[in-house]
């Protein structure tokens, strides 16, 4: 099932990372920009716990509806391959600038002094770009920092389609799935590992959209109280993932899920647009800050020129991941799903055959 909306919801997230990234933390030249992550646009995590909510959604909402082992089946076969050939691509484009001497590496503006202090060596890259960024992610080892998203993102999308397929033929499962994310949130022992409790409340809000109980609150103003109990939990209470991952992002998405206006927003071209481009935004906005605003503001520290690279980065940004959706993640999407549909086919073969026999 596509869900224009959930992709519109991922394109302007991945818009607000980009805003939160520039001007907030990371090429800001003001200090007092830093208060900008109190108001939603600017907010990098909440935008990201609210993908990874629209991820869950995403991935469980088909299965749930038509009960297809072969669609959950074509989702977990084909994940890897959607998201690591993107994520390799750009690893290796950061690779082949640090190997050409472009950058320098010994005097970096104090936001940006962790990266790159690895040898760029052809094992750090495959042994990094293919599985470390994915199972065993190293801030100091990276090749872009929002990188550290790729983690909680693909042992989620694990949780997730598991938890899709064992809760399924099961009556209560939104209150089980609530259970689930509560037990994980407190076995967990770091704050990646808890992360991963968001996502069987996304879930549960696939499940409750499904149902239509989403459609059928009795009240609209609670739908209202939802999305600025979202917007204005991460403004008032500190960051930690209960606060803003558990309760403030299932919110969000839950109001806007609700509200027409919203809905009619999160679908319109621009916002489908935006969708289409969220992910090849998100990786190639860290390399794009980081090899050229990066240098171009530590050789001015004036507020008019860091204004000026600011604007460029992003205008930069957006037309590098223009390039890099239609050359590698369009093709990787293809490819993907060709995949996927091969290995069901061939399972359904191998079952069919086992039958006959």
């Amino acid at each position: 099932m596509r869900l224009k909306f959930l992709d519109g919801m991922r394109g302007w997230a991945s818009v607000f990372v980009v805003l939160f990234h520039v001007f907030v933390d990371g090429l800001s030249p003001v200090p007092w920009a830093t208060h900008l992550r109190y108001v939603l646009p600017f907010n990098g995590g909440m935008a990201v716990f609210c993908f990874f909510v629209i991820s869950a959604i995403s991935l469980s909402v088909g299965y749930l509806a038509s009960g297809e082992i072969g669609s959950i089946a074509r989702i977990a076969a084909a994940r890897y391959i959607r998201l690591a050939i993107p994520v390799f691509a750009i690893c290796l484009l950061v690779h082949l600038v640090l190997l050409s001497g472009w950058v320098d590496r010994s005097d970096r503006l104090p936001n940006f002094r962790f990266l790159f202090q690895f040898e760029p060596t052809l094992r750090h890259l495959l042994t990094f770009g293919l599985f470390d960024v994915f199972f065993r992610y190293s801030p100091l080892e990276t090749y872009a920092g929002p990188l550290w998203t790729m983690q909680p993102e693909m042992l989620g999308s694990i949780v997730t389609l598991a938890a899709a397929i064992i809760v399924r033929p099961i009556r209560f499962r939104i209150a089980v799935l609530a259970g689930l994310a509560a037990s994980m949130f407190y076995m967990a022992e770091t704050s990646t590992s808890q992360m991963l409790a968001i996502f069987p409340l996304g879930i549960a809000l696939a499940d409750a959209m499904l149902r239509g109980w989403l459609d059928r609150m009795s009240v609209f103003i609670a739908a209202l109280a939802a999305v600025a109990g979202g917007v204005l939990i991460p403004a008032l209470f500190p960051y930690s993932v209960l606060a803003w991952g558990m309760i403030a992002a299932p919110l969000l998405i839950a109001g806007s899920i609700r509200l027409p206006s919203i809905r009619n927003l999160m679908s319109n071209p621009i916002s489908e647009w935006l969708g289409w481009l969220s992910f090849p935004l998100y990786l190639v906005h860290g390399p794009v800050i980081s090899l050229v605003g990066e240098p171009m503001m530590r050789s001015n520290p004036s507020i008019a020129w860091g204004l000026t690279v600011d604007g460029l980065v992003i205008v930069g940004s957006i037309t590098a991941a223009v390039l890099f959706a239609h050359l590698v993640n369009d093709p990787a999407v293809q490819l993907a799903r060709w995949f996927g549909s091969v290995v069901v086919a061939r399972l359904r073969l191998r079952a069919s055959a086992a039958r006959s026999a």
